[in-house]
């Protein structure tokens, strides 16, 4: 099935999970919560998911300045509205975007694309970090507060799994601090081992040179422009922040619940972990159902829950639709599928420079020069 099809029975089957979803916590529940809510939450909660972009792009904007890309701010907005939503509806919840941003604020400004692919992995990395220590601090909040019921009865898996992944992603935030600070190239030896595949391909040849650039330029930013690497993770740590703390807004506005910590630590961790599990577009189906009974286990109103996810799915489709604008505007084809490596220039040729000490060499590069094929 071609891509846009198989996108577009996606985006029905998401909305008809929906709406079993609202049927199933009861029409006039959810219409009493929606009323509860009003419109002023709606608005704010719109604001919330804008400002989280608008504050990735501002560290994506903090980043460009080192390597001399002069890049207006409306444009690296725009790039990643884009971004988040291919996120959205490809479905990939933290991952996928980053091409179609790069591709976007290539066509718009005419620099490199690897380049500026190099700031946008920089940029992926430092929220990465930031993201998982915050994960994995509301984590050990959560295990922390809701002990005696993580860890007796059926819920024994479930706080097992919850202290597995918080020491996972903090030794990945771990690993990622090490491989910036002493220079290593994790991407370049991920391209050579999926390269072993196809030994003899001359692409995977030229994606290693690229890659291999591209790291380059991340370490040097990372470890030579300290002070912009500080003040993008800075952002990012802001970032996160509202993140945590945007569901327990919603339940002061609309209900006047004051969350504590552990609670608050709770919806972010089953929020965003649940995120991670997107098969369909904004990972409906999985994300509802399982924050719902997050809310059932903190006696919650479920109604309530329903409203949250109806005001994010809505303004997920305004940013979905400001994206596909965007992305016409510039003739990109991104939203009808992911935008692959090659489609940003990642893999493209490049003969100019040899491959760096970590990129192993095309085996049939010399003695293709001397047959002269």
């Amino acid at each position: 099935m071609k891509k846009p099809a198989r996108t577009g029975l996606l985006i029905l089957l998401s909305l008809v999970i929906l709406v079993v979803l609202v049927a199933s916590v009861g029409f006039d529940k959810t219409l009493r919560g929606l009323k509860r809510a009003g419109f002023h939450t709606f608005v704010i909660m719109g604001a919330i998911q804008f400002l989280v972009i608008a504050l990735q792009a501002t560290a994506w904007s903090i980043l460009n300045r080192p390597v001399g890309h002069k890049v207006g701010t409306r444009t690296l907005l725009e790039a990643s509205i884009v971004g988040y939503a291919v996120n959205i509806i490809t479905p990939s919840a933290y991952l996928g975007g980053e091409p179609a941003k790069v591709l976007y604020v290539g066509r718009r400004t005419r620099l490199p694309y690897p380049a500026l692919a190099g700031t946008v992995v920089l940029a992926k990395y430092l929220e990465a970090m930031s993201f998982f220590l915050f994960f994995t601090t509301s984590t050990v909040i959560a295990i922390i507060t809701f002990r005696e019921v993580l860890f007796t009865g059926n819920m024994l898996p479930v706080g097992l799994m919850l202290v597995a992944i918080g020491s996972l992603l903090l030794a990945i935030c771990a690993a990622l601090w090490l491989s910036l600070t002493f220079r290593r190239h994790p991407l370049t030896r991920l391209v050579r081992l999926v390269s072993m595949v196809k030994p003899r391909s001359r692409s995977f040849a030229r994606l290693r040179t690229l890659t291999y650039r591209m790291e380059q330029q991340v370490n040097q930013v990372f470890c030579e422009e300290g002070k912009a690497a500080s003040r993008a993770f800075f952002v990012f740590l802001l970032l996160h922040g509202v993140i945590i703390l945007r569901p327990a807004l919603f339940l002061i506005l609309v209900d006047y619940e004051f969350l504590n910590l552990g609670e608050i630590g709770l919806l972010f961790v089953a929020f965003q972990g649940l995120l991670a599990f997107q098969v369909t577009p904004g990972s409906a189906g999985t994300l509802d159902p399982g924050l719902l009974g997050v809310f059932h286990l903190l006696n919650l109103h479920d109604s309530s829950c329903m409203v949250l996810l109806l005001f994010t799915r809505f303004w997920d489709g305004v940013l979905v639709g400001l994206g596909a604008l965007f992305a016409a505007r510039v003739g990109a084809k991104m939203l009808a599928g992911r935008p692959r490596g090659e489609d940003v220039g990642l893999p493209g040729p490049d003969d100019a420079e040899e491959p760096g000490p970590d990129v192993e060499p095309d085996p049939g590069r010399e003695s293709r020069r001397k047959t002269g094929s």
